[in-house]
């Protein structure tokens, strides 16, 4: 009677080696295809990397070589003269306007004031501050109108600079720009301004460039209003 017992007890032992055994081969096998697929994905992580990284350079260059061909073909122009003017004259930068000649004054930020006489702009700033502003389009069709339009959007959607802090840093960015042709200056910029603590980066663009600027950076707030 004790001999079929132990028989019984040898092949029970037998049973169970291979199923062990066998599970040893299939966790093997599994973790060499963890490992293939791994390497597979850090290659494909890779290319998509070197490929993001030679867009960057392209748009960097193009960058380089349009302000290299702004900097050879731009004009000398005449610095604008300071005209002495009771208590303004610390107050005022005047610079000359390409198109219309409206009068009146026009409404500019909270904390400013937007004078216009024909042929000139004048903005007036508290505390003795002189305030430059400049606007570039490549679209000759483009009309005085349609940039105060843009720039009254802009002002309504980036709240102006105060005392306070916004998240420990010196408040909020805005960068405008953007064509069809090159997208390159405003996504940089905006990047950059988030790089270094802005809480927002607003790009104002075409409806054209809107969509390779949000390709790139997802958290950018894009504008397609020019």
């Amino acid at each position: 009677m004790s001999q079929p017992k132990r028989s019984k007890k040898r092949h029970t032992n037998l049973t169970i080696d291979k199923m062990m055994e066998r599970f040893l081969q299939q966790s093997l096998e599994a973790e060499e295809k963890f490992y293939k697929y791994e390497e597979q994905r850090i290659k494909i992580e890779d290319r998509r990397r070197e490929a993001e990284h030679a867009r960057e350079l392209q748009m960097l260059q193009m960058l380089g070589q349009m302000f290299a061909g702004i900097s050879s073909t731009a004009p000398q122009r005449p610095q604008p003269r300071y005209s002495p003017s009771s208590s303004l004259t610390n107050q005022i930068c005047r610079f000359k306007k390409s198109s219309g000649t409206r009068t009146g004054p026009l409404a500019y930020a909270p904390y400013f004031q937007f004078l216009k006489s024909p042929g000139q702009d004048l903005l007036v700033a508290p505390s003795g501050f002189q305030i430059i502003e400049r606007s570039f389009s490549l679209r000759a069709s483009r009309s005085a109108k349609e940039m105060e339009n843009v720039f009254q959007l802009v002002r309504n959607i980036i709240p102006p600079l105060t005392s306070k802090k916004h998240k420990g840093q010196d408040g909020k960015i805005g960068i405008i720009g953007g064509c069809q042709e090159y997208t390159g200056a405003p996504y940089f910029a905006a990047i950059s301004a988030l790089k270094v603590g802005a809480d927002l980066s607003h790009v104002f663009c075409t409806k054209d460039s809107a969509t390779v600027i949000k390709s790139y950076s997802p958290e950018l707030i894009v504008h397609p209003v020019l």
